[in-house]
């Protein structure tokens, strides 16, 4: 919820203290200004999402303005390497790191705001399109620019973290990293800091206020509201954009530059420290839960206005004119964690995520917990939101049967006993407006053989992908599998191919001059369709770890153990300017080869599959990952149907039209034209084909192959 300017009109109710030292017993900072309680303690509470979000900003603050609004973003392996820079150097500090907690459901209380930070990013984004409708421009030396940011020392990335500093104006307005909170959550899980790290079954504010109460720690987080919290007796807030770090030298104070520390005597950390307790003793309040609620609904008024105002010196129960909506605010920042996780939650599927959260995205943790809720008829899915075309479908639509597979996982397999199936919906963007869209978990559920058919198809894919494309780099390999998904996407729709093109540069980054925005629409798929094969892995992985492991059928586990490969988001995000330095390992010429001989290898036809994939309206993967044309022969005995002949006879004069396609395929064409029936494809609504339309499916059928043969005959005729 939030409350406006409560940061700044509490600013004068702070103390400026010496947080630590980097010399023990420094006689300059013996740290004589912090009370008892927090010299002795000095333990530190960190808001996980706040520190990603603070560490990407300052990074991105140092980004020279040249590089444009695609190559200044920072990279998730820069912003990884940033955050653990700047937990050394709160240790270096002397400062106990205790906790560092992750949002890992969001209450329906947020419902609200979320959608309006949705609403607000679509709308940066299409601020964004319009000013770069031409495309995105590229600097001349932004490969040897990011290159020297890359390859900072840890002690230079340190550097930056700590100074504050302004954006370009060029870089103003430039779109936040998609995967920042799980990349980094990812990269703490993988270092030292693993122990300390937890993902919670709430908002990470509460759990923050906890341990501050418990262990007189201090809080670093953004979130101006945590004052309102109850800290106990010696608890603390510190904020993030508030912190220094300085040095001292020959008895003046400086401000730090890392590299240097063998010449000074000391480093040390200050800021502005927050005591809720105190600043409630000093306004004769019991807290300032109630304060913070006449704060927010009087936003331009200062605090002693306020207290002069309404009288809220007096305690609350003595009060009869109390607003109606004080006890849902006072219940925000007064209930405790344990309350809201006994009332919400199945206790043994909550005992279970405890015990197996650390192989979750933030994302698909909120999806756990509510097919682990006791009072949820609906699962929703905030699907972050990607840098893609604005005017064009969304990004995360081609992948779609990927993420109905993940949630029908968790459904079979996550779901409290005796509890009724729940439907899934995802919330993305569609044209210019953020809408719920329903998944077809419903359908997979009660056919559990379907969860093993498409584990077989993606399987085959990922094969089928190693086997045409000779590329020894593991994150190109796995680009590519996104590829074949999201072009199989392309053929379900009837949507022609993207040229060789705009492929060659969505999956290599390299881009001459400018970077137009079929290319980045084609780039941000490649990056859904990875992340939902990410989420397949997670939802399998959480099931595994149950004390009762389900009972996974052989194609389902050797696509668990195929997606076991999947690079960490840091590298399987990655950024464009990274893409193509790995790029200058591959020859690009050969890429566009293997992958016009790819799209061929479908014009030309090939084999219809196993009759258990065709009894459920998909085939092998022909070659664009899960689901081929639905439509195919597999059957010589009922050539002589009264509806096949009557097909045939259309297929035949089809094959008399002139063109390249025609000339090019010959006898093969007629593969795609012969139709056994029109059957509909299970696992997405959207592609139901009406009986009565069949010849319109005709029509359109001839059109989607000429467009394809055009692809590989004449977009690039160089190959052909």
């Amino acid at each position: 919820m939030g409350v406006p300017l409560l940061l700044k009109r509490f600013q004068h109710y702070s103390t400026r203290s010496t947080l630590g030292c980097t010399q023990p017993g420094c006689q300059e900072h013996d740290l004589s200004d912090l009370n008892s309680t927090t010299k002795r303690e000095k333990k530190v509470i960190i808001d996980g999402p706040c520190l990603a979000f603070f560490i990407y900003n300052r990074l991105l603050a140092h980004k020279p303005g040249e590089l444009g609004p695609v190559d200044c973003q920072p990279s998730y392996e820069e912003i990884g390497k940033g955050v653990l820079a700047f937990l050394r150097q709160l240790e270096a500090c002397g400062l106990q790191i205790d906790r560092i907690y992750f949002d890992g459901y969001l209450p329906e209380s947020k419902r609200d705001t979320r959608f309006r930070r949705l609403d607000q990013g679509l709308s940066d984004l299409a601020s964004f399109h319009a000013t770069h409708r031409e495309g995105l421009e590229l600097s001349d030396d932004a490969c040897n620019l990011t290159f020297e940011l890359h390859s900072a020392s840890d002690d230079t990335v340190a550097e930056r973290v700590f100074q504050q500093k302004p954006r370009p104006v060029a870089l103003r307005g430039t779109q936040s990293a998609s995967f920042l909170v799980p990349a980094v959550l990812e990269t703490l899980l993988n270092s030292k800091f693993a122990e300390i790290t937890t993902l919670v079954p709430g908002e990470a504010d509460p759990y923050c206020a906890r341990r501050a109460r418990r262990e007189s720690g201090i809080v670093l987080t953004s979130d101006s509201d945590l004052i309102i919290h109850d800290l106990g007796w010696s608890g603390s807030v510190v904020y993030l954009a508030q912190l220094e770090l300085h040095i001292l030298r020959h008895g003046k104070q400086n401000v730090l530059r890392l590299g240097k520390q063998n010449a000074t005597p000391c480093t040390f950390l200050q800021a502005p420290i927050f005591e809720p307790h105190y600043i409630a003793n000093k306004l004769h309040l019991p807290d300032l839960v109630g304060l913070g609620y006449f704060m927010a609904k009087h936003p331009t008024k200062s605090v002693q206005d306020i207290l002069q105002t309404i009288h809220i010196s007096l305690p609350y129960n003595s009060r009869r004119d109390l607003p109606d909506d004080l006890p849902t605010f006072e219940a925000l920042y007064r209930t405790m964690p344990a309350s809201n996780e006994s009332q919400n939650f199945d206790t043994k599927c909550l005992q279970q995520f405890r015990a197996n959260r650390k192989v979750l995205d933030p994302r698909l943790s909120e999806v756990v917990l509510q097919f682990a809720s006791t009072n949820t008829e609906c699962v929703d899915c905030f699907l972050p939101p990607l840098i893609d075309d604005p005017s064009r479908v969304s990004a995360w639509e081609a992948s779609a049967k990927e993420r109905s597979f993940a949630y029908a996982c968790l459904s079979s397999w996550c779901t409290p006993e005796n509890s009724p199936t729940r439907r899934v919906e995802e919330h993305s963007r569609k044209g210019q407006r953020y809408i719920h869209q329903r998944s077809g978990v419903d359908a997979w559920v009660d056919r559990p053989d379907w969860l093993s058919t498409y584990a077989k198809l993606l399987c085959q894919s990922c094969e089928k992908v190693a086997r045409h494309f000779r590329v020894s780099d593991s994150n190109m390999y796995w680009r590519l599998v996104g590829l074949t998904q999201v072009l199989n996407w392309y053929e379900g729709k009837r949507k022609p191919f993207p040229n060789l093109d705009v492929i060659g540069k969505a999956v290599t980054g390299v881009v001459e001059r400018r970077w137009m925005w079929k290319e980045v629409h084609l780039s941000a798929q490649i990056q859904a369709a990875l992340y939902s094969l990410r989420m397949i892995k997670q939802a399998m992985e959480y099931s595994c770890a149950k004390d009762t492991r389900p009972n996974f059928s052989p194609p389902v586990k050797l696509l668990f153990e195929t997606l076991q490969k999947l690079p960490p988001l840091r590298l399987l995000m990655a950024t464009r300017m990274e893409l193509q330095n790995k790029a200058s390992n591959v020859r690009l010429d050969e890429l566009l080869m293997e992958t016009r001989n790819y799209l061929q290898e479908y014009i030309d036809g090939s084999p219809a599959g196993d009759e258990a994939a065709i009894a459920c309206g998909v085939a092998t993967v022909v070659p664009f990952g899960a689901i081929t044309p639905q439509y195919m022969v597999n059957d010589a005995t009922k050539e002589n149907s009264p509806k096949v002949k009557r097909q045939g006879k259309v297929a035949k004069g089809k094959q008399r039209h002139s063109g390249a396609a025609a000339s090019h395929k010959g006898g093969n064409l007629e593969k795609l034209y012969r139709v056994e029936e029109l059957r509909h494809e299970p696992f997405s609504d959207d592609l139901r084909v009406n009986q009565n339309l069949e010849r319109d499916f005709f029509r359109a059928e001839k059109k989607r192959v000429e467009s394809m043969t055009a692809i590989c005959c004449a977009a690039y005729p160089v190959f052909v």
